[in-house]
C-alpha cells in the first residue's frame, strides 16, 4: 500500500503525531479512481497489492492506471487521524438513542439510505470503539453486527442454479445423521450454451461460478427427493464443464452429477474471483433445493453476467422518494416477520395444549430465520458505520 496514505493520516514522525507506541489500524484498503472520482469495485485492488514481489488472481485484469491509487478508510479513529480526501477517510456514522421511542424509524431510514446511496450495509455496535481493551467491561462492546439487506426477505435472491458435481468432505461428514456420497461442499454452475441446447439438442456446457456447502437440511433433501446419480470426474460424459482456475483456490469436485440437481441462491452483490475474468454471486448460500425441476429452469451464464451489470450499473433516483420507498419495503418485511413469529408462537401454544404427537417427517429445506429490524433492544446508544 502507499505509505504515505496512512503516514500522513496518522501524521507519523511529525511533532504533532498523536501515536507514542503503537496503534491499531482498524479500516479496509479500497481502489480510488481519479478519473471517475470513486472507489472502484473489491476486485480491482488484486492489481495494487503484491505478495513476495507477485501480482495474485490477476490473469485477467486489466494494467493499472496512473490515475488510480489504494486509499484507506478508517472505521473508528476520527480523534488520531487526518483526513486526506481520495487517499484517507473516515467511515459515516450515525449515533441512534435505543432509549428513544424513535429508535426503529431512525434505524430504518438510516438503512434505507444507505441502501439508495448503493452502501454494501451498515455496522451495528455500541458507541465505543471496535477494539475495547479497557479494564471495566462495558455492555455490548467488541458485539458488531453487519447488516445487509440481502439478510432480509427475499432481496438477495437471485434464480435457480445448478449443481454440477460435488467433493466430499470427511470432516463436515461427520457432523451429519446419515451417509451421503455426493459430500458436503457443493460446486454451482450457470449455463453457458442454453439456445444450443434448447433448439437443437446439442451437448450443454457449463460454466462453474461458485462453490457453496449445504446445509445438513438442504443435503437430506436433496439425498431423500432429487438423489442425484453421480459419476467420478473422468466417467463424465453427459456435459461439458469449464472451470477457471481462480475457483475454490484450484481445487475441483471429486463427483460429477449427470442429472443436475436444482437450487434457488441469494448473494451479497457480485464480484469477479481471481483468474477468472467473469462476474459470480458474492458470498452466496443456497435457500432452497428443487426436486421438480431441471437445469433448464436455472439461470444462464449470459444472464448472469448481464444481472451482475445492472445491478453494478444501477442508478439511483434523486430525490427522497426512493428512500421512502425502502422504508416502507423494509416496514412490510418486518409486519410480515412479526406476524410470523406471532403465528408460529400461537401454533406451538396449540400443539403444546392439543399434545400432538412426535415430529413431522417434513425435510423441506430450512429457510434462515427473519429477525425483524429493530425488535433487539440496546440499554447503551447504537453507532452505525456505513459500507
Amino acid at each position: 500500500m502507499n505509505d504515505s496514505a496512512i503516514g500522513d493520516s496518522l501524521q507519523i514522525g511529525q511533532p504533532t503525531c498523536p501515536i507514542t507506541k503503537g496503534c491499531i489500524l482498524e479500516g479496509e484498503l479500497a481502489v480510488y479512481s481519479g478519473k471517475e472520482h470513486r472507489i472502484l469495485n473489491f476486485h480491482k485492488i488484486r492489481k495494487h497489492i503484491f505478495r513476495s514481489g507477485t501480482f495474485i488472481g490477476t490473469a485477467h485484469h486489466s494494467q493499472t492506471h496512473s490515475w488510480e491509487h489504494l486509499m484507506i478508510v478508517y472505521y473508528d479513529l476520527k480523534e488520531i487521524i487526518t483526513m486526506i480526501p481520495s487517499h484517507s477517510a473516515l467511515v459515516k456514522q450515525i449515533l441512534i438513542d435505543c432509549d428513544r421511542r424513535t429508535a426503529k424509524s431512525d434505524l430504518r431510514r438510516a438503512f434505507a439510505e444507505c441502501i439508495t446511496a448503493k452502501g454494501e450495509g451498515l455496522v451495528l455496535k455500541s458507541d465505543g470503539p471496535y477494539f475495547d481493551f479497557d479494564s471495566m467491561r462495558r455492555p455490548y462492546r467488541c458485539c458488531a453486527i453487519k447488516l445487509k439487506k440481502e439478510y432480509i426477505g427475499n432481496f438477495g435472491d437471485i434464480g435457480a442454479f445448478a449443481i454440477v458435481g460435488a467433493r466430499y468432505d470427511a470432516a463436515k461428514a461427520r457432523t451429519t445423521t446419515f451417509l451421503t456420497s455426493s459430500g458436503h461442499t457443493s460446486v454451482w454452475v450457470a449455463w453457458k450454451n442454453r439456445e444450443e441446447v434448447g433448439r437443437f439438442g446439442k451437448k450443454p456446457k457449463f460454466v462453474v461460478t461458485n462453490v457453496v456447502e449445504l446445509d445438513t437440511t438442504q443435503l437430506a433433501t436433496m439425498v431423500a427427493y432429487a438423489n442425484p446419480e453421480c459419476v467420478s470426474v473422468d466417467d463424465n460424459c453427459p456435459i461439458d464443464l469449464r472451470t477457471e482456475p481462480g475457483i475454490d483456490e484450484g481445487r475441483r469436485p471429486v463427483f460429477i452429477f449427470p442429472t443436475l440437481p436444482v437450487v434457488d441462491l441469494r448473494c451479497f452483490s457480485f464480484d469477479k474471483e481471481g483468474n477468472t475474468g467473469f462476474w459470480s454471486p458474492r458470498f452466496p448460500v443456497a435457500t432452497k433445493v428443487h426436486w421438480d425441476r431441471t437445469f433448464h429452469d436455472t439461470i444462464s451464464f449470459q444472464q448472469l453476467q448481464e444481472l451482475a451489470e445492472e445491478a453494478r450499473n444501477m442508478t439511483t433516483p434523486e430525490g427522497t422518494q426512493e428512500i421512502l420507498t425502502w422504508i416502507a419495503n423494509l416496514q412490510g418485511i418486518e409486519s410480515s416477520s412479526q406476524s410470523t413469529a406471532t403465528n408460529s408462537q400461537r401454533s406451538l401454544v396449540s400443539s403444546r395444549n392439543t399434545m400432538s404427537p412426535g415430529p413431522r417427517g417434513d425435510v423441506s429445506p430450512r429457510v434462515g430465520r427473519r429477525v425483524p429490524i429493530g425488535a433487539a433492544t440496546l440499554s447503551a446508544p447504537l453507532s452505525l458505520s456505513a459500507s
